[in-house]
């Protein structure tokens, strides 16, 4: 919290359990993303929705995906995996590849775009975009024209279509639209994608061909609930029930629906202040209301950036950021420098109406942004 001499009161724990309180002049927080798992409220047995409340229904098992430790839970289970992500597509091939468990599926609500982590041997997806036009100057005209977006879309899509489909890396399952640069975080964790697509590939020559062209013809399959959603439980126990009135016999739920953004250490005086300024930036930095695309309530990041608030240069954030591709260690180090820069006044933000031009347009994240946008915008400054 704020301290009496302008800098911040800190508490923390010593070795022997010993509250110790200090004050300091500049506090950086890098307590990172995912620290507060998300489980909706059907799940939780707690919750006042007794009608939708599945945990309270259900008569197997059901875990959040940070719970997750050993292949061997999958043993003899019909298994649910919901989220899509690249946590959600890591214990989606895990399980598939257990020969023990019954069965797979993955609920997806939107979709995603999925390009493997490697696209050759040694060469991994991030050193693809680190070329000449990602990181040479760019005129205004060109950037507010997003000129380099539109271009890169084009050789996206048709690199993605010699793969077999122009929707993702040979993804012919849980697909998302549009297929263009700038609005989706991309999903490199790849590996269970062939199983969920044999499913959809089984149902024509052509896909039969594609099977036959990537060796997926002996795979186990992933059946995939997209578009839609869980709604319930019938009263056997283990029959979920979907949104478009399909259904799938489970024992094993995994939530890989994510985290929320918390900072439970922050005075309450701070947090609000994060929170009446991101309302007042338009769209609240990209997400409507007081919640986030998914309706998921939780603390605000720092309006600059999501480094700093305008109000308080000393309180930094780091790491508090999530690129559609590439490394967030990097970025966090030019964070650094910004602050660096910022505490000694010697940053020049340029101000432009509307929310920050690195923005994912998919708006799934209210932290996500465009990797190079967002590396250019903010060294820029300085």
């Amino acid at each position: 919290k704020q301290g009496d001499s302008g800098g911040y009161e800190v508490q923390y724990k010593d070795p022997d359990d010993q509250i110790i309180t200090g004050e300091y002049d500049v506090v950086a927080v890098c307590s990172g993303l995912h620290n507060t798992p998300y489980v909706p409220n059907m799940f939780i047995p707690s919750s006042s929705d007794a009608k939708n409340n599945i945990a309270k229904k259900f008569n197997g098992q059901i875990i959040h995906s940070s719970q997750y430790k050993d292949p061997s839970i999958f043993a003899n289970k019909r298994v649910l995996i919901l989220g899509c992500g690249e946590t959600a597509m890591d214990i989606a091939h895990r399980a598939i590849s257990n020969p023990r468990s019954k069965s797979v599926a993955l609920s997806v609500r939107r979709g995603f775009l999925s390009i493997p982590h490697n696209l050759a041997k040694d060469r991994p997806l991030d050193v693809f975009i680190t070329n000449l036009f990602e990181h040479a100057y760019e005129h205004p005209w060109v950037h507010a024209l997003q000129l380099r977006w539109v271009l890169s879309t084009i050789f996206i899509r048709l690199f993605l279509f010699l793969t077999g489909s122009s929707f993702g890396f040979n993804q012919w399952a849980v697909q998302t639209t549009p297929v263009s640069r700038g609005y989706h975080i991309i999903n490199k964790s790849h590996a269970a994608m062939s199983h969920l697509n044999v499913p959809i590939k089984s149902r024509s020559m052509w896909g039969r061909f594609w099977m036959w062209a990537y060796q997926e013809g002996g795979l186990r399959p992933i059946e995939s609930f997209h578009r839609t959603q869980v709604t319930g439980v019938e009263d056997d126990g283990v029959t979920v029930r979907f949104g478009d009135g399909r259904t799938y016999e489970a024992d094993l739920i995994v939530l890989a629906t994510g985290y929320k953004q918390s900072f439970p250490f922050l005075d309450d005086k701070i947090r609000k202040e994060f929170r009446e300024e991101s309302l007042q930036a338009k769209d609240g930095h990209g997400c409507k209301g007081d919640t986030n695309s998914y309706n998921i309530e939780e603390d605000y990041l720092p309006s600059e950036h999501f480094i700093v608030d305008k109000t308080r240069p000393r309180l930094g954030f780091i790491g508090f950021v999530r690129p559609n591709v590439g490394a967030i260690p990097p970025m966090s180090e030019l964070q650094v420098m910004w602050w660096l820069e910022k505490m000694q006044g010697r940053v020049n933000m340029l101000a432009k109406p509307g929310p920050p031009s690195y923005m994912i347009l998919g708006r799934k994240y209210p932290y996500g942004v465009d990797y190079g946008n967002y590396m250019h915008r903010v060294a820029e400054d300085f």
